[in-house]
């Protein structure tokens, strides 16, 4: 009989034990399930939180973006709805490449493209920049400093931190004016400045006549070095070098000789550029230059001045107007019959205030 009351006693004990310790089990369950819950919830709060940073600087450089280009559209002459049209118009082409989430699966191919060093590479990398995501930064500024394969990949790469805005790459950037490649050196030089950090950039600017750079950032203290290049051995300098100061709002008359001299020029492209900084001026002895083209031997140069006119007319340009109706009797009957169509489109769409003639 006491054996019979120890054996029930041992297994009653064996069962409490065994309860005891699934509940035990259970608890410890219960205890895990809870931990992976809250590190679920902290890594999604993690996730949010990152989106949110990303979104408040992606405002922040859009707003930057659309008051740089809002600048710019004022120095060319525009203003009130016009000016504010072609900016929202700017702006919307920018927004339609961003992409927050886009830099993983870009950086996968670009370092795929860099094995080969494809052709596609700098295009890649360009539109990691116009992605805008931050993420995409830290490695544009590693390729930048390491990519020794290709001069042109690492320049784009310093091209592209530009797009993104993103100071971080500043240290880096100014590392790069002193690469070995004088490419790099300038690609890096137009971002310091794009940054804001032209003291920079100035000196590599200037020697390699960047004068673009300077017209962007609105930096008048480089006129009197792009006036000095308007005595450049190079024609192509002389015209960019026109075209810059009068976009930096600089007596135009000390253009004109530059200008009418590449009008006369062999080189078709440079004719053409020559009437683009006309175009630009487009006052009444800018105008008389540029009619004076649609009788050149070349007729693509013809239709090329026939185009700045239609330009100048559509925004009311009272001497354009008239140098396209004095058209309509020229001796190419293809200008003749252009004239007569520019002047229906600028009819049907209606002039603008002409500002310029008031």
């Amino acid at each position: 009989m006491f054996k019979k009351v120890l054996g029930f006693l041992v297994v009653l004990s064996m069962v409490i034990g065994g309860v005891t310790v699934l509940q035990s089990m259970g608890g410890q369950s219960a205890k895990g399930e809870g931990q992976v819950k809250e590190i679920t919830q902290k890594e999604q709060e993690k996730n949010e939180s990152k989106i949110v940073s990303k979104q408040k600087a992606l405002e922040k450089r859009l707003a930057e973006i659309r008051e740089n280009l809002r600048e710019r559209y004022k120095r060319e002459g525009l203003s009130g709805e016009e000016l504010e049209k072609q900016v929202e118009l700017h702006l919307k082409l920018i927004k339609k490449r961003v992409n927050l989430n886009a830099a993983t699966k870009s950086i996968k191919k670009i370092k795929e493209g860099m094995k080969t060093n494809a052709l596609w590479l700098e295009d890649a990398i360009l539109d990691l920049g116009r992605t805008m995501d931050p993420e995409g930064v830290p490695f544009l500024i590693d390729i930048l400093k390491n990519y020794e394969k290709s001069d042109s990949v690492r320049a784009c790469a310093a091209s592209a931190l530009a797009i993104t805005g993103d100071k971080s790459s500043i240290p880096a950037l100014k590392e790069s004016l002193r690469d070995k490649s004088p490419k790099v050196q300038i690609s890096s030089a137009r971002t310091l400045a794009y940054l804001g950090e032209k003291e920079l950039s100035f000196t590599v600017l200037v020697k390699a006549k960047a004068f673009e750079v300077f017209v962007e950032t609105n930096d008048k203290r480089a006129i009197p070095f792009i006036k000095e290049a308007l005595e450049d051995e190079n024609a192509y300098v002389r015209v960019r070098a026109s075209y810059s100061l009068i976009r930096l709002g600089e007596e135009k008359s000390i253009v004109f000789p530059v200008l009418i001299e590449a009008l006369n020029d062999r080189d078709r492209y440079l004719r053409s550029c020559a009437l683009g900084a006309l175009a630009k001026i487009g006052d009444e002895k800018s105008i008389f230059l540029i009619k004076g083209v649609l009788n050149h031997k070349d007729r693509s140069t013809r239709e090329s001045a026939l185009e700045h006119l239609e330009r100048l007319a559509k925004v009311g340009n009272r001497e354009a107007i008239v140098a396209l109706k004095e058209s309509l009797d020229n001796e190419d009957r293809i200008i003749r019959s252009r004239a007569k169509e520019a002047l229906k489109r600028i009819e049907k769409d209606g002039l603008k205030e002409d500002k310029k003639s008031e």
